[in-house]
């Protein structure tokens, strides 16, 4: 359908796309609000609004790395359809056939946040860092709340956080420690020392998170995050057990000393390790996770690696390797699940009367209710909008100065387009021929349905008019 659109050429962008069957395998976080978390009170303190609210600088970061990562083909689909639902998401307008409705630019009802309203989104974790902040601020909320309920419900209620790994080496590929991890996993939930470890120590159940990190030295390392909620008398011997069995199997063949367990939450509150949000930035926000570049070069996520590409700092071989890296996660992580609740938990919190209605990720990315409509850019306009990844600094340009802000930067970007903003309609728009123009002029102030097809008439021409823009930053 978009295949031949300006948005999936993407040949603003000499980097990408990147084939990455051509690449041969050489097997080789911002964190959120910080906001204690009182669980001695009945009402649980949440973000605030402003705590919601992004940075300029952040947005514009995510927004350049989802660019680069929609290059990237990695399934069969995307090689049989030229493109990656990536580079469609926050690009494309859902209704993209022929129809003329302007993108808004709207404010939410709820968060009072702006953003384009009716424009496709991926819904990709581990490949879409847009949809992964949205999606995961939305799991730390509801973790949040999960294990703050589940505390005050009894003084009994313990949470361990618990950490499992695998020996790796730099020679193993992403495929074969990634399976091996999470099979092996499933295997131990099944064996009948952990089922004893249930009976024990009263398992109610886990949340669980995968992270992965690569490094030259060691290569990848996939791990997982486990919130386990029990009723343990006795946590030590839980913590030993759990690090015991799980280093010892066979095919994890790991230290225990790099299994880490610790009690998050005891009958006097919150421990110093949750005062923060810090069990939600582990469990949700490892894709953000800050690199530990340091001289042991202990390793960064692939979100990081992304963010190193939109630089545009790296040597040809650098950036081979890199991209190298990127390959290899988004094929392997396809299908994986960033975060899970075991039904085990659900089962039990609801019959604690705990609500455990947990959105669905297609959910969350819907739009919110619009409260109002700043302005709008009519079709042609966004075309040029998203084909040059300008999206974020109108969005940025609105909240710092408004409309009028945005309209001059636009025009300084794209002098050819020679924007103008109807007040009354809240549009900007391109008239590319003066007879277009004048036609626009005359209905300014008449009904909006006729301008719109005014518009729709100059959008047909206007894909015939061929022009090169170098876009100033």
């Amino acid at each position: 359908m978009y295949k031949n659109s300006y948005i999936h050429q993407d040949n603003f962008n000499k980097n990408i796309p990147f084939d990455y069957r051509k690449y041969e395998d050489k097997t080789v976080k911002k964190s959120g609000a910080k906001i204690p978390l009182d669980t001695n009170k009945k009402s649980v303190r949440t973000p605030s609004q402003k705590d919601t609210k992004i940075t300029h600088a952040f947005r514009s970061q995510l927004y350049e790395m989802r660019r680069v990562s929609g290059g990237f083909k990695i399934t069969d689909k995307d090689y049989e359809r030229g493109y990656t639902s990536v580079s469609c998401c926050g690009r494309v307008p859902v209704n993209d056939n022929g129809d003329t409705t302007p993108i808004n630019v709207v404010t939410g009802k709820e968060t009072g946040n702006i953003y384009y309203n009716g424009l496709m989104k991926c819904g990709s974790v581990w490949r879409c860092p847009v949809c992964n902040y949205k999606i995961t601020q939305q799991r730390k909320k509801e973790i949040y709340y999960l294990t703050s309920e589940f505390m005050r419900k009894s003084e009994f209620n313990r949470i361990s956080f618990i950490t499992l790994t695998m020996r790796h080496k730099s020679t193993y590929p992403l495929k074969y420690t990634l399976d091996t991890l999470l099979e092996e996993f499933r295997k131990f939930q099944r064996t009948s020392v952990y089922k004893r470890l249930e009976r024990e120590h009263n398992i109610k159940g886990f949340i669980k998170s995968l992270e992965i990190t690569v490094s030259k030295r060691n290569g990848w390392h996939p791990h997982l995050h486990l919130l386990v909620f029990h009723q343990s008398d006795n946590i030590e011997l839980l913590h030993r057990e759990i690090k015991q069995k799980w280093a010892k199997r066979k095919k994890i063949n790991a230290l225990q000393k790099n299994q880490i367990c610790k009690e998050v939450y005891n009958k006097a509150g919150v421990t110093d390790y949750v005062t923060k949000w810090t069990i939600s930035d582990e469990l949700t926000k490892g894709s953000f996770k800050l690199p530990k570049l340091n001289k042991n070069e202990k390793g960064i996520t692939p979100f990081q690696i992304l963010s190193q590409l939109t630089l545009g700092k790296n040597s040809i071989k650098e950036e081979t390797e890199l991209k190298g890296y990127l390959g290899q996660y988004f094929q392997y992580t396809h299908g994986k699940h960033l975060i899970h609740i075991s039904k085990k938990l659900l089962k039990d919190l609801k019959n604690s009367n705990i609500d455990t209605t947990i959105k669905s990720d297609k959910e969350i990315l819907e739009d919110e209710t619009p409260e109002k409509i700043l302005f709008k850019i009519d079709k042609p306009v966004w075309y040029e909008v998203a084909k040059y990844n300008y999206m974020a600094q109108i969005l940025n340009n609105y909240e710092s100065k408004g409309v009028d802000f945005v309209l001059d930067k636009l025009k300084s970007n794209f002098p050819t387009l020679e924007l103008k903003y109807n007040k009354q309609l809240k549009l900007i728009y391109s008239p590319i021929k003066n007879k277009e123009n004048e036609k626009i002029r005359k209905l300014e102030n008449r009904n909006k349905d006729i301008i719109n097809a005014i518009i729709h008439d100059i959008g047909n021409s206007y894909y015939d008019i061929t022009r090169t823009l170098e876009i100033r930053q």
